[in-house]
């Protein structure tokens, strides 16, 4: 199954293999920016839905989110695959489990759910809002920017303690990293200067983030220091969204261009061995010249002077 969000507020799930709708699911008023899928445990269907869904405490159940320049973000239970063959042609309909409101004029650009439950939203307001899923409400926030914020990715490496680490996409090009504490709080990291326009997402692949950009391209960088690996150009228009194969190593693009390319990660992956190594090498090298240049100094040193020989009008002592 896989889903997809229109700009007149719909999203709609459609058979990966036949490409048949199997439902749709209406409520939100203006287009959609983020869709994340995922199962949820026994526990969290529990906690959090108002459906009276039976899982008799085991298993899992599937849930859909969807945020929306609407300004809210609704979670959603999908309808049961073999509910769209009595349907009819416009499949069957999702349920709204429940929606959460970010205030007025104040869009969602993306979202990210988190290991723990939680979900954690990016607006245009420049505040990074980690929402309690249970309780439906925000638990804490964090200015991540002056600048509205566009994207959001939480990696599955965690940062330098063992924290949930996190990076965000602001309008003005910059991508900040933040790390969640055991509480909840948010801390901010570190911040770099990412693009030249706008970071419209984000991916995590290894110990490396993926960005892409108004400016049409597509970067590389290790996630703990903001070092800029590769950069990827080919689009003729801005780079909207990215997703990540980690088993094919290929990052996908899609762009304002009309098109969806694939770059390969395997290949960048062997630059940077071949990169690493060669300044290893190097290092090794300088350090072994500057051991001899030593050793060459200090034989200079230690060898004696040879003595004048004496002139022929040399007096003798003694």
């Amino acid at each position: 199954v896989f889903f997809a969000g229109y700009e007149t507020g719909s999203v709609w799930a459609f058979d990966a293999g036949s490409g048949e709708p199997l439902g749709e699911f209406p409520g939100h008023k203006k287009a959609i920016t983020a869709l994340r899928c995922w199962q949820a445990s026994a526990s969290e269907v529990e906690a959090c839905d108002d459906s009276n869904e039976a899982t008799g405490g085991q298993g899992t159940a599937a849930r859909l989110a969807s945020a929306s320049l609407d300004r809210t973000v609704r979670v959603w239970r999908p309808p049961p695959l073999g509910a769209a063959a009595g349907a009819g042609a416009g499949g069957a309909a999702g349920q709204c489990l429940f929606s959460l409101d970010f205030g007025a004029r104040n869009p969602v650009a993306d979202f990210a759910l988190l290991p723990s439950g939680g979900l954690l939203a990016c607006c245009w307001d420049g505040m990074l809002r980690h929402i309690d899923m249970h309780g439906r409400r925000c638990a804490n926030l964090l200015q991540g920017s002056s600048a509205g914020l566009r994207a959001v990715c939480c990696p599955d490496v965690p940062a330098e303690g063992g924290l949930v680490q996190v990076f965000v996409g602001t309008e003005d090009a910059h991508i900040v990293g933040v790390s969640i504490a055991q509480d909840g709080e948010l801390q901010p990291r570190h911040s770099w200067k990412a693009h030249f326009a706008q970071v419209n997402a984000l991916r995590a692949y290894k110990a490396w983030l993926v960005s892409a950009s108004d400016d049409r391209s597509i970067r590389i960088w290790t996630a703990d220091r903001g070092e800029l690996l590769e950069e990827f150009r080919g689009h003729a228009g801005a780079v909207l969204a990215l997703d990540v194969s980690p088993q094919s190593r290929l990052v996908w693009s899609g762009s304002r261009d009309w098109t969806i390319r694939s770059w390969d990660l395997g290949e960048i992956e062997n630059r940077v061995r071949e990169r690493e190594s060669m300044a290893r090498l190097d290092a090794e090298s300088a350090s072994e010249e500057a051991r001899m240049r030593l050793a060459l100094k200090n034989v200079k040193k230690k060898k004696p002077k040879p003595k004048k020989a004496a002139g022929p009008g040399a007096s003798k002592k003694g």
